[in-house]
């Protein structure tokens, strides 16, 4: 369950992967219990779409790591910067990530 897809079936969600430039996940026992994806040109920037952890394992670092993860992927490592659009609520987990406020336009961004 998340704040922007709780009505989404599988075939919203395959599309959103279909679509997905790059992708890291973290499997527990064969059971993936957290993912993040990016859309990207692979040069100027990458933007993180979600951030996602199911609801037994919040809390546990593990979206941080997935955003490390993601910032340390070899297919990326050549863009300049990584962006995020979330809700206020969420700005502070992607401030204590690397993130900044920005005030021209981009919500948060981290170069």
């Amino acid at each position: 369950k998340t704040w922007f897809g709780s009505d989404w079936g599988g075939d919203t969600l395959a599309g959103l992967l279909a679509g997905t430039d790059e992708l890291v996940a973290l499997c527990l026992g064969g059971d993936l219990v957290a993912f993040a994806h990016a859309l990207t040109d692979y040069t100027t920037v990458a933007f993180v779409r979600d951030v996602v952890v199911v609801q037994p394992h919040r809390g546990e670092g593990l979206g941080r790591r997935l955003l490390a993860e993601l910032r340390a992927h070899p297919d990326l490592q050549r863009v300049e910067r990584f962006a995020v659009t979330c809700p206020d609520r969420l700005a502070g987990f992607y401030e204590a990530c690397g993130f900044e406020r920005r005030t021209d336009g981009a919500v948060l961004v981290s170069e």
